[in-house]
């Protein structure tokens, strides 16, 4: 054996590639239920053209003066109004619109809405009535509208998953469907937001965006995938998906979470210590159902977009008539 061969034959093996974040969570089987934005309002803002990781902060910064984007801040921070950028599918956006939009929405209170304004109307829009859900500041959107989270500059996992997906949806319902900057939750990607209802959908594919939209305009909700209502808590959001899917409960008045009751025993979370789980009362027709549901570590994992982070779950543990 020559030097070379020498060589060749006790080279270190390449490392195994790493899986993506999507990949890496539907490997471990979890759930996309409970795992829904805690945003109660929109601020969608028409911004075509390629987007960057900092598309979102870019467009608001350009739109607003400094005192403005400083309360939208705090309105996010503090009443989770959550601004982002829209664009029609296509290649970065297709053609600018002639007179950009806004979208502004709601999922506080009985009834969702969803409102369209020029996209001028952001410099003097009352941020502080969006944020607490009062509606009346535009021209009412007859929903519903899918939004696909396709921005791949915050992770690849939406771009590769979520541009099969808003391009079905696109050749299906061009005037209801919407390409959308970073939902939360890359690793369900495809994400998919229905408005004004505030429904998210994870993991969807095309067929299963087609699916959902079908069952959307019906005034009916598709289980599969499903992350649960934006403005939920993940225990209200795990207890409700979970008691849909026990009852096969589609209707979007099917289900009223009446209460959530945390236990006593804490895990670390993102902001310190936090209830291990809750016990949930719903109300599904005449009945009363109490469901209890814990979060679950499944244990550190490594992803080629998070590198190593603990991966955690929300999950459904008894349901019993209340």
């Amino acid at each position: 054996m020559t030097l070379l061969d020498a060589a060749r034959t006790s080279t270190t093996p390449p490392a195994p590639a790493l899986p993506t974040c999507s990949a890496l969570r539907r490997a471990l089987g979890v759930d996309t239920a409970g795992s829904a934005s805690t945003i109660r309002s929109w601020l969608l803002l028409e911004h075509p053209g390629a987007w960057s990781d900092t598309a979102r902060d870019d467009a608001f910064a350009a739109a607003l003066p400094d005192d403005r984007h400083d309360l939208l801040q705090h309105l996010w921070e503090t009443a989770w109004l959550r601004p982002l950028v829209v664009r029609r599918p296509g290649r970065q956006g297709g053609r600018p619109a002639a007179e950009p939009c806004l979208l502004i929405g709601s999922t506080l209170g009985d009834r969702p809405w969803l409102e369209r304004l020029p996209a001028r109307a952001l410099t003097s829009l009352d941020l502080e009535a969006v944020a607490a859900g009062v509606p009346g500041l535009g021209e009412p959107v007859d929903g519903p509208l899918f939004a696909v989270c396709t921005n791949g500059a915050v992770d690849r996992c939406c771009a590769v998953n979520g541009r099969p997906l808003v391009a079905a949806l696109a050749a299906a319902h061009p005037e209801r469907t919407w390409e959308v900057s970073h939902v939360g939750g890359c690793r369900f990607s495809a994400n998919l937001l229905v408005l004004p209802d505030g429904v998210l959908h994870g993991g969807a594919t095309p067929s299963d965006g087609l699916r959902i939209a079908q069952a959307a305009l019906a005034g009916r909700l598709d289980l599969k995938g499903l992350r649960g209502r934006t403005g939920s808590s993940a225990f209200a959001a795990t207890a409700e998906v979970g008691l849909r899917r026990r009852l096969d409960l589609t209707g979007l008045a099917d289900v009223e979470v009446l209460s959530q009751d945390p236990h006593d025993d804490v895990v670390d979370g993102e902001e310190g210590p936090e209830p291990a789980g809750a016990d949930v009362v719903l109300r599904a027709g005449a009945d009363h159902w109490r469901v209890a549901v814990r979060v679950q570590e499944l244990g550190p994992a490594t992803s080629v977009c998070d590198g190593t982070e603990p991966v955690v779950t929300t999950t459904v543990t008894a349901v019993h008539p209340a």
